[in-house]
């Protein structure tokens, strides 16, 4: 894999005759669908770059973003927009919401209904018996 990596496709342009050669070592018509890389035409790459510098590019000359969002919302013409979140519910989920509803009623009455019953019992009338 390392050799693949370090080399080039200097065999595959116009000006080198490898591709003929190939065609002749194995006794095919490669070159009748495949064609020469063209050294004339203007790069950022050389012919001797490597294959991992390729690979390193994605094997692109120039990455254009054209974004045009304008376009996509006029085409969209959105009036509203409304969601809705359904939820199931499991019975062991149900259960175990119930349980912490009533642990925490619970331990709510047990901090109040003394001081509740405290303050009964201080502001109750002493009532006399006969």
């Amino acid at each position: 894999m390392s050799s693949l990596l370090v080399s080039t496709l200097e065999c595959f342009y116009d000006d080198s005759d490898y591709l003929s050669q190939i065609d002749k070592a194995m006794e095919t018509n490669l070159s009748s669908w495949v064609t020469h890389l063209r050294s004339h035409l203007s790069s950022q790459f050389l012919q001797n770059t490597t294959i991992y510098i390729l690979l390193e590019h994605m094997f692109l000359e120039v990455w254009a973003i054209n974004s045009l969002f304008e376009r996509y919302f006029n085409a969209c013409a959105v009036q509203s927009c409304s969601y809705m979140i359904l939820e199931n519910y499991v019975a062991i989920e149900i259960i175990t919401i119930l349980f912490g509803l009533i642990g925490g009623i619970s331990n709510a009455l047990i901090f109040t209904v003394p001081f509740c019953h405290a303050s009964f019992l201080r502001y109750r009338p002493i009532s006399s018996s006969p």
